[in-house]
């Protein structure tokens, strides 16, 4: 599986993971926004959210080599 970081994502999870990385008060590196992203997919929390849905999707197409750009209106 090739490595996936927030540059293969749509505009909509950049800006959210560059929210929660803001928030916590860590450098905008890729490779820490990359692990971010990770640790968000992999939390039932966010998993649950209707964030979380659609970060779910474009992981999961993710790791196909497709990238999944959401509706406006979900954006």
């Amino acid at each position: 599986m090739p490595q996936a970081t927030y540059r293969h994502y749509p505009s909509f999870t950049r800006r959210y993971v560059r929210s929660v990385m803001k928030m916590m008060g860590l450098p905008k590196k890729p490779r820490i926004e990359a692990e971010v992203f990770d640790q968000m997919v992999q939390d039932e929390g966010v998993v649950h959210s209707i964030n979380g849905e659609l970060l779910m999707l474009e992981w999961h197409h993710g790791r196909e080599g497709r990238v999944v750009v959401p509706e406006p209106s979900l954006s």
